[in-house]
């Protein structure tokens, strides 16, 4: 294990640490519960919600019979990723929204229309960096001779 592996192992306990102790000492007993609720759910959330789709979406490139270049499969995993969590945050307003609020100056904007900027945004920056690296594998192919013929 070099170095930096160490470095960062060492920061991330640290700060699990620190989270922890702050949780300990400034929330009640039930508002803990509700932490660990919630962080149960967002591990259930992770694990039966995005992980399979992103695995499905792995054989749906695999079945296409093209060979992907790391970097593509690796942007499109971002993109997936990016979009899934940030989705997973916007929900609870969209449906506290669909609900009403009895203070109308709680949960105020366009979160409907913010998500779906956000993930258009998200999807022409995935289709930018995987046309770019679909053009330089292709053009990295032809300087090498090893192009195949179009069908």
């Amino acid at each position: 294990m070099n170095a930096a592996r160490r470095v960062l192992i060492a920061a991330g306990a640290a700060l699990v640490a620190i989270g922890g102790f702050f949780a300990v000492t400034s929330l009640t007993p039930a508002r803990l519960v509700w932490l660990g609720v919630w962080l149960a759910g967002a591990v259930i959330v992770h694990d039966g919600v995005l992980v399979p789709l992103l695995a499905l979406a792995r054989a749906g490139l695999r079945r296409r019979g093209t060979t992907w270049p790391p970097l593509a499969v690796a942007a499109i995993e971002v993109g997936f990723a990016v979009a899934g969590t940030v989705t997973l945050f916007v929900l609870p307003e969209l449906w506290a929204q669909h609900r009403g609020s009895p203070n109308p100056t709680i949960l105020q904007g366009d979160y409907a229309g913010r998500l779906l900027l956000v993930l258009t945004f998200v999807a022409v920056a995935v289709l930018v960096v995987v046309r770019v690296v679909l053009r330089g594998a292709r053009a990295a192919r032809t300087d090498s001779g090893d192009a195949q013929p179009r069908r």
